[in-house]
């Protein structure tokens, strides 16, 4: 359970309140190029009575990549995820178990992993990946980043 109500349905002054998995991409943008964002991902991402996850494989793909040297990214991005009021997901057995390729022509194991997170916890997913949100799956909703 996280400081906000966890993964249930959270009340807030009587309405629903909206909770969302950014994905990799828009992690990183949100720290380093904000300008990249749309206006209206910026406005959910930032608005206090939204709930903001990142999915522990996205600091796993953030990590191997940086490894690579393929990105560079803070060091401190653990203590930033508190700074900008964001809640870590951690891998769960039923997200792994329900893991697949949603669409054929996209086979990222982090995109299907991302996929998988937002459907089994019930997010709708921040992205700009235009193959994510040209993907039609049960359960996942998408919103576009940029």
């Amino acid at each position: 359970m996280d400081k906000k109500g966890g993964f249930g349905a959270v009340k807030l002054y009587g309405n629903k309140v909206n909770r969302y998995l950014i994905d990799t991409q828009v992690f990183i943008w949100t720290i380093k190029e904000p300008e990249k964002l749309s206006k209206f991902a910026k406005k959910l991402i930032s608005h206090p009575a939204n709930l903001i996850y990142i999915s522990y494989f996205s600091l796993l793909e953030i990590k191997l990549k940086n490894l690579s040297g393929k990105l560079d990214y803070p060091t401190n991005v653990l203590k930033l995820l508190g700074k900008l009021d964001m809640e870590l997901i951690y891998p769960e057995t039923k997200v792994l178990d329900t893991v697949k390729i949603y669409k054929p022509s996209n086979k990222d194991p982090y995109d299907n992993l991302l996929m998988a997170t937002a459907i089994n916890h019930n997010l709708e997913f921040i992205t700009a990946d235009k193959d994510i949100l040209k993907t039609s799956a049960n359960r996942l909703k998408t919103i576009a980043a940029s």
